[in-house]
């Protein structure tokens, strides 16, 4: 039963996401760590993601969906954002145990 309710869940989830051209990682909420593994990412990852929510916040204005033919993706591709954050949460886990 909770099987199938996460099921239509994440269904729910990639759907909205593709919906606006998001990616998993872009609506992760900000904080410190976020703001620190952003800024790590290349610039062209950057500016892509800055494109991708300022889209994604438009679309959501007008009440649009991005074209059909560009929602064929996985959104949950990721882009390094997550694996930077667990780096900088290990750095700052760790420099607080050496203190």
């Amino acid at each position: 039963m909770l099987r199938a309710l996460a099921n239509v869940e994440k269904r729910m989830t990639v759907n909205k996401l593709r919906a606006f051209g998001l990616f998993a990682e872009d609506i992760i909420i900000s904080n410190d760590t976020v703001a620190k593994a952003v800024n790590m990412l290349p610039p062209d990852v950057q500016k892509d993601r800055v494109r991708r929510l300022v889209r994604a916040h438009d679309l959501s204005f007008k009440h649009e969906e991005v074209p059909k033919h560009l929602q064929d993706y996985d959104p949950y591709t990721s882009y390094g954002l997550a694996d930077l954050m667990k780096k900088i949460e290990s750095e700052t886990n760790e420099r607080l145990a050496y203190k």
